[in-house]
């Protein structure tokens, strides 16, 4: 019987202020082995997104022949702006799907705060 794993992680940055943009980012990773006589399809999705509806995805479909494996790594990046101060979390997944089916997935969280230079007092 097929058989495969994945996993993802994705990158936070420690803190982040309003109304600037953020670089994310997320490593993916799986593995199908076929371990039968017969071809296998198998269709992979790397998803990155955060709590504010930002998302970015690869899909592929991968064959694989009879007694037969692969492996492969992914990054995605996501740049966002965060109009208000609160806490985001990101989340990285990778899902498999098809003739083996399996998912790993992990969040990290940051920190918004206001933009320094719209609490500031006005001059007199």
């Amino acid at each position: 019987m097929p058989y495969g794993g994945a996993a993802a992680g994705p990158t936070c940055p420690g803190a982040a202020t309003a109304d600037t943009n953020v670089s994310l980012s997320s490593s993916h990773w799986y593995e199908i082995v076929n371990d039968t006589d017969d071809p296998i399809v198998v269709d992979i999705v790397c998803e990155l997104s955060d709590s504010e509806g930002h998302t970015a995805s690869e899909v592929r479909r991968e064959s694989i022949g009879p007694q037969n494996d692969t492996t492969a790594t992914e990054t995605l990046y996501l740049v966002a702006a965060y109009p208000s101060p609160g806490q985001v979390t990101v989340t990285a997944t990778t899902t498999l799907s098809g003739d083996v089916s399996t998912s790993g997935s992990n969040m990290c969280t940051f920190s918004v705060s206001e933009d320094a230079l719209s609490t500031r007092s006005p001059s007199p």
